[in-house]
Parts: structure tokens; C-alpha cells; sequence
């Protein structure tokens, strides 16, 4: 519980009232889903390199993969 004090004497306890506390909660969950798809597309921008869906890239991949098994 947190206690606020104004020139040496306690108030009480802060709470926030209902309307603001039930305005807060959607608009947060609404801003971290809107954060999460915004890095959601920062990061589907990032192409990976040496891998391209056009030119084999699953040919590539299966290539990699039996490549390090070889070494094994």
C-alpha cells in the first residue's frame, strides 16, 4: 500500500478511481498489441541471406541440413 505524505501528515493510501483504472487497462492492452505488430513488420522486412523462396531456397536448406550431417 502506498501512503502519501503532504507537510509530515499521511493521507491514506492513493487509489484510482474506477472510470480511470477501466480506461487504462484497454488502452494499455490496446497499445502493446499495436507495439507487437509494429515489430511484428520491422522484423518480416528483414530478409535472410542466402535464402530466397524464388530461386530453391527449400533446395538450399535440405543442402544445409544434409551438409551437417555429413560432418557428424
Amino acid at each position: 500500500m502506498v501512503s502519501v505524505l503532504t507537510d509530515g501528515a499521511p493521507l491514506g493510501p492513493v487509489v484510482l478511481p474506477d472510470s480511470f483504472v477501466s480506461v487504462l487497462i484497454p488502452l494499455s492492452a490496446c497499445l502493446g498489441i499495436a507495439f507487437a505488430v509494429f515489430l511484428w513488420y520491422r522484423v518480416s522486412e528483414i530478409s535472410v541471406r542466402g535464402f530466397s523462396s524464388r530461386n530453391g531456397g527449400r533446395e538450399y536448406l535440405l543442402e544445409e541440413e544434409q551438409g551437417a550431417e555429413s560432418e557428424v
